[in-house]
C-alpha cells in the first residue's frame, strides 16, 4: 500500500441531509447496544469525509464490549460483506500530515538531528552498560512484533495529532474521540520515570494479577524500557526535557547510594508535558503498519475495532481505499474483531507481554502458548 493521495483537508466535506440521532437500541433484541452521543458523532464525521460504513454495523460504547467501546453488528452480516471503505486521504500518517502541518514537519526534522547526536553519544557508553542493555532487549524484544525501538513514527504522529487539535483541523474531531485506559498509559501520562522501582514493581504486580501467565519481572522490565523510550523521544522533540532527563538520572544514582532512600518514589520530570505524553501513548496503541515501506499511521474507523485471537474481519488494501470485510456470518448483537497477530502465529508469553504493553490489551491465560515461550527464553 503506497499512500500518494492528497490529505483529508483536500476533501470537501460531504454535507449530509440529516444528522444521526439514535436514542433507542439499534437492535431490539439487545437493549444495551445503544450508541452514545459520541458514537453517533463519530459516524457523522465519517459520513462527512466519505468513509463508507455499512448500516449493518455501528460503533457503540457499552460494557458488552471487551474494551468498553467497540464495533457491533446491528443486523445479520454475511460472510464476504463489505463493512467499511476508508479513502487513503483520511489516513493519519506522517506523509499526509506533513502536507497539512509544514511548521510541525520542519520542527520534527530538527528533532531527527538531535536524535542522531544522542545516538553518537550513546556509542561512547562503557561496554558493560551497552552489553546489559542488549541482553535485556534480546530477552524482551525477541519474537515481539513491535516496531524498531528508535523509530520516530509515534513521536511524529503525536506531534501532528496535537497540531491537528490546536488548529481545529478536520482530523481533530476524530482525534478527540481517541481513548485509552491501562497501566502503561497511566504511567506515561503521570510522568513516571523509567527507574522508579517502587511504582514499576507495583504496576507490574497488578498486571500480573490480571494475566498470571506473564512474569512480573519481565513486565517491570518492559514497562521500564517503554518509559525510557518515551523519555528519550520526548528529549528529541522537546529539547528542554533532555537536560531534565539527565538530572533525573543523576538524582536516581544519588538515591541509590543511600540505603534509606533507595525505595523513594521519584517525582515526575519538572518539564513533563502531559499533553505530549498522553498523545504519544494514544497513537502508540492505535497505529498500524500500512505497508512494507515504513509507513505507519492511524486509520479512521479501523482504529475503533477491537482485536481478538478469533477475528471475524479482514483488511484489504486497494489502490485508493482500505476496505474491511467480514470473514464469516455474524449474527446481530455480536462484536466485530480484527486479528491480534499474523495467521498461524502462536500468541506466546513474549507476544502477550508486548500486546499488553503496546495496546493495553490483556490476553487471557487460556490463549497464551507456553511452548514457544520456553524456547524463546532459552535462546535469549
Amino acid at each position: 500500500m503506497i499512500l500518494r493521495e492528497s490529505p483529508i483537508s483536500s476533501l470537501s466535506p460531504h454535507t449530509a441531509t440529516t444528522t444521526s440521532t439514535l436514542t433507542t437500541p439499534l437492535c431490539s433484541s439487545f437493549p444495551l447496544l445503544t450508541p452514545t452521543a459520541a458514537d453517533v458523532a463519530f459516524h457523522d464525521w465519517c459520513q462527512r469525509y466519505r468513509i463508507a460504513i455499512s448500516p449493518s454495523v455501528h460503533l457503540i460504547t457499552t460494557n458488552q464490549s471487551v474494551a468498553g467501546r467497540g464495533v457491533f453488528s446491528v443486523q445479520t452480516i454475511q460472510e464476504g460483506e463489505l463493512i467499511c471503505s476508508i479513502p487513503h486521504a483520511c489516513v493519519f500518517y506522517p506523509d499526509n500530515a506533513a502536507t497539512c502541518f509544514p511548521e510541525t514537519h520542519e520542527r520534527l526534522k530538527e528533532s531527527l538531528s538531535r536524535k542522531q547526536q544522542q545516538q553518537q553519544q550513546q556509542q561512547q557508553q562503557p561496554t558493560t552498560i551497552k552489553w546489559i542493555q542488549k541482553l535485556w532487549q534480546r530477552l524482551l524484544l525477541r519474537s515481539s512484533n513491535t516496531i524498531d525501538d528508535e523509530d520516530l513514527w509515534n513521536l511524529e504522529l503525536a506531534e501532528y495529532a496535537l497540531a491537528a487539535c490546536h488548529q481545529n483541523h478536520p482530523w481533530a474531531e476524530w482525534i478527540a474521540q481517541w481513548q485509552r485506559d491501562d497501566p502503561m498509559h497511566r504511567l506515561v501520562c503521570d510522568g513516571v520515570a523509567p527507574h522508579d522501582v517502587t511504582v514499576l514493581e507495583q504496576t507490574a504486580e497488578n498486571m500480573h494479577q490480571i494475566v498470571p501467565a506473564l512474569d512480573p519481572l519481565a513486565l517491570q522490565a518492559a514497562l521500564s524500557l517503554r518509559l525510557a523510550r518515551y523519555a528519550r523521544h520526548a528529549s528529541w522533540v522537546r529539547p528542554h526535557q533532555q537536560q531534565q532527563q539527565q538530572l533525573q538520572q543523576q538524582h536516581s544514582k544519588t538515591n541509590a547510594l543511600n540505603t534509606t532512600n533507595h525505595h523513594q518514589q521519584q517525582p515526575p520530570p519538572q518539564h513533563h508535558d502531559p499533553e505530549l505524553a498522553r498523545m504519544y501513548s494514544l497513537v502508540s496503541s492505535r497505529a498500524l503498519a500500512l505497508d512494507d515501506h515504513g509507513n505507519t499511521g492511524v486509520v479512521p474507523f479501523h482504529d475503533m475495532i477491537n482485536h481478538s485471537s478469533r477475528p471475524n474481519l479482514q483488511v484489504v488494501m486497494r489502490h485508493e481505499t482500505m476496505e474491511i470485510y467480514c470473514t464469516r456470518d455474524v449474527d446481530a448483537g455480536q462484536e466485530l474483531f480484527l486479528q491480534y497477530t499474523q495467521e498461524g502465529v502462536a500468541m506466546d508469553e513474549i507476544k502477550a507481554l508486548w500486546t499488553y504493553i503496546q495496546w493495553g490489551i490483556p490476553t487471557p491465560n487460556s490463549e497464551i502458548s507456553t511452548t514457544t515461550t520456553t524456547t524463546t527464553k532459552t535462546q535469549a
